[in-house]
């Protein structure tokens, strides 16, 4: 998700910093018109903003746990560069992380799928992503600040699932790549004692026919609305 946000008719910081010197860097928002960004923390992206006078910043999970991460743009006067180290913020909430740095020993970096024109394929495995491609929130990504050496991205080893089974009521726990459908239901069904009886996931909103045994990664559900029916 990407949205343009304008800067406050406040005075700017002494000294903000620059698109290049950005980068790949963690850093807190400050001085927005939406009030409830101000204090949010972010990693700067390789990417460019579709704006040459702002940088794409991918948040972290909001305080309250929602997993709202989302990529927005932003003026440099908005941010400002935290320390690196600072992977929580106060309430222990975790900040996406920065793969690579300048170092004087090059980072391990792991094989990666070859990346694709077109909307970034999700997978559990790393795959690169492309300068034009948009990044789904909620993955894990490490953002590559040397020339050549692409930004990738994959899905969590562990994530958590929202699992709905109407509109007010819904449950989140973690899952992994080999959890099964009927791991899912199961789980649901402890947490939510009234949706007892149901037998089927819903993906989207369509019925999920690959079988009970099915992986969550072969039923794709990551990123999806999941209800049970």
């Amino acid at each position: 998700m990407l949205c343009n946000l304008e800067q406050d008719d406040e005075l700017p910081t002494p000294t903000p910093p620059t698109l290049t010197t950005l980068i790949g860097k963690h850093v807190r928002l400050h001085s927005l018109k939406t009030v409830a960004l101000n204090g949010r923390k972010g990693l700067v992206l390789p990417k460019a903003a579709d704006n040459q006078e702002r940088v794409q910043v991918l948040l972290a999970e909001s305080k309250a746990g929602l997993g709202d991460s989302k990529t927005i743009s932003l003026k440099p006067a908005n941010l400002e560069i935290i320390d690196g180290s600072d992977e929580e913020d106060d309430d222990g909430v975790a900040v996406p992380a920065l793969a690579s740095q300048p170092t004087t020993t090059k980072p391990f970096r792991p094989t990666a799928m070859n990346g694709y024109p077109g909307e970034f394929k999700l997978g559990y495995d790393w795959r690169e992503v492309l300068p034009e491609q948009s990044i789904q929130r909620g993955l894990e990504i490490m953002a590559s600040l040397e020339e050549g050496i692409p930004t990738i991205a994959r899905i969590p080893r562990k994530w958590r699932v929202d699992v709905f089974l109407d509109r007010t009521q819904h449950v989140r726990f973690e899952v992994g790549r080999t959890t099964t459908v009927d791991e899912v239901i199961q789980k649901t069904v402890e947490l939510l004692p009234v949706a007892r009886g149901v037998s089927k996931l819903a993906v989207d909103g369509i019925p999920f026919e690959g079988g009970g045994e099915a992986t969550i990664e072969k039923a794709a559900l990551f990123g999806k609305k999941i209800t049970v029916v």
